[in-house]
């Protein structure tokens, strides 16, 4: 759950669970739900949380975060 969410809008946002500031090996658990308020997403069966450090939100279409939360 990402609760109190106030980013600035951007095109294409995924939610990645990563580790080490690596998104290309992260976890995706979907699509931006939106920039303000609270959210929640499903985390795969099998993926174990422990494995990540940071929930990064990440702007596909220019390749850049916009948003990181570290555990």
């Amino acid at each position: 759950m990402l609760e109190n969410v106030d980013i600035a809008e951007a095109p294409d946002g995924r939610v990645i669970l990563i580790k080490g500031g690596d998104e290309a090996s992260g976890v995706i658990l979907g699509k931006l739900q939106g920039f303000t308020g609270s959210h929640g997403y499903t985390i795969p069966d099998g993926t174990q949380t422990s494995d990540f450090d940071s929930l990064i939100i990440w702007c596909d279409q220019f390749k850049v975060p916009i948003g990181k939360v570290e555990f």
